[in-house]
């Protein structure tokens, strides 16, 4: 049998170099979500936990009078939000019976088999994270359309306005995942004395045909009622006036519906320049996706927004029904080209209908992160106006080793259940993603999927 320590210092520093060369590959990987994919990185500092300063574009003072007697009218150009910047870990383990058997082969065995360990770590944070992209920064995934025994039924976020369950939200949902309830998003408290009532989603409790899930007890209905928002376990804070604790996604960028609130110490309330136009497609007579998209974006251009990079973000339901519904199908393969920190070029290649708007033609784009029913018009690939993915540390995806240990002895779960001896590699992201200027986007609700 091979010793345990070959050669660990190889091994270790083998793994650092890889990371730290490759850290922006390993998270644009080809395979991403084009919203990830559009995502421009950028290596900021949290001033020490005190937050992102972070400078949007708002409209500015706009002084159409030759005298100038305006001049103290309107408001500042850019605005200046501050956001904390929030953590999402992971945790890479194996067995010291694996990493025994992969020393077989020497170090490359052992460098390939932790790497292997912690990239599919990395991976399942990354999806984790790209959850809370679609969502609205207090970790909402969907609302409580039905209570049934041991078992909800999941629905749009809505307060309970409606009660179809819609099956493609289970896609933020897993087996064991502890869920916690409010009946108000931005405010209030969670159900239940604090940390808040939970359920627990039983082994198979994912139905994701019909959008039910089984917990492993009785869902109590006076712990939890239809219009209920859903959060994972430590997504949220048990009192709201603590704060989001989850990267604001674009929902908290571009909420659907008109909002009042406090935003990165900013107030949103009377600022349309810090929100979306907004467009209710349900207004369209004619249903069809294709046609709603249209008169969304003839809204668009009307109101003078910004076409540099024009994109519409949609659900992949949304994507089908407009698919499903068109006259013309246009379909085409397209590429987001990126360049890792190393200096390597790839590309994300990703599907588009080309709609043809009156603001020429314009790529529609399915994403796992945008819930059915809605989809967002705007520059998404313009650098001044586009989201950005801001992080603290030296790498995207950190390698927690600020001891200098990669990876270190510990107790870890075997393949059978059993607590046995091996050795653990921890990791974090933390961040905070931001847009150019709310200001120049439509959020379009009322879409007509008919079959979510």
């Amino acid at each position: 049998m091979p010793p345990l320590n070959p050669d660990i210092s190889r091994v270790t520093e083998n793994l650092r170099y890889s990371y730290q060369r490759d850290h922006a590959d390993n998270f644009f990987s080809k395979d991403v979500d084009t919203w990830f994919a559009l995502l421009q990185e950028k290596k900021e500092s949290d001033r020490g936990g005190a937050g992102f300063v972070v400078q949007v574009l708002s409209r500015g003072s706009i002084k159409n009078n030759p005298t100038f007697s305006l001049t103290t009218k309107g408001i500042a150009a850019r605005t200046q939000f501050i956001f904390q910047a929030v953590d999402h870990e992971w945790r890479a383990a194996w067995t010291r019976d694996e990493w025994l058997s992969a020393g077989d082969k020497g170090v490359i065995g052992q460098f390939d088999l932790a790497k292997e360990v912690m990239d599919q770590a990395m991976y399942h944070a990354k999806v984790d994270l790209g959850k809370t992209m679609g969502l609205d920064g207090w970790g909402t995934l969907a609302g409580i359309a039905q209570i049934s025994g041991s078992t909800i039924t999941i629905g749009q976020p809505d307060g309970g306005a409606t009660v179809t369950a819609v099956p493609a939200l289970t896609n933020r949902f897993y087996d064991g995942q502890i869920l916690v309830a409010s009946d108000i998003v931005a405010s209030g408290t969670l159900r239940g004395a604090d940390p808040g009532d939970t359920l627990t989603i039983a082994t198979g409790g994912v139905n994701r045909t019909t959008g039910v899930l089984t917990f492993t007890a009785a869902v109590s209905t006076t712990a939890f009622a239809v219009g209920d928002f859903l959060a994972e376990k430590g997504y949220r804070n048990y009192d709201s006036a603590n704060g989001r604790i989850t990267v604001n996604g674009i929902e908290a960028w571009l909420p659907v519906d008109v909002v009042t609130d406090v935003f990165g110490g900013k107030s949103r309330n009377n600022r349309p320049d810090l929100q979306p136009h907004r467009f209710d497609a349900s207004s369209v007579a004619t249903s069809t996706v294709e046609t709603q998209l249209i008169r969304a974006d003839e809204f668009a251009v009307t109101h003078g927004l910004k076409t540099e990079g024009l994109m519409i973000l949609t659900s992949p339901q949304t994507f089908r029904e407009l698919i499903d519904g068109a006259v013309n199908k246009s379909i085409v393969q397209l590429t987001v080209e990126r360049t890792g920190a190393s200096g390597n070029k790839y590309t994300i290649g990703y599907s588009a209908f080309m709609l043809n708007g009156q603001s020429g033609p314009i790529e529609v784009v399915p994403s796992s992160f945008i819930r059915p029913g809605i989809a967002y018009w705007g520059p998404f690939k313009s650098k001044l106006y586009g989201f950005k993915l801001l992080y603290a540390g030296d790498m995207i995806m950190n390698i927690n080793d600020i001891d200098g240990l990669i990876f270190r002895s510990a107790d870890v779960v075997d393949p059978t259940g059993n607590t046995v001896d091996g050795f653990e590699a921890k990791g974090y992201f933390r961040g905070q993603v931001t847009c150019g200027h709310a200001g120049v986007y439509l959020a379009i609700k009322g879409i007509a999927d008919t079959a979510i």
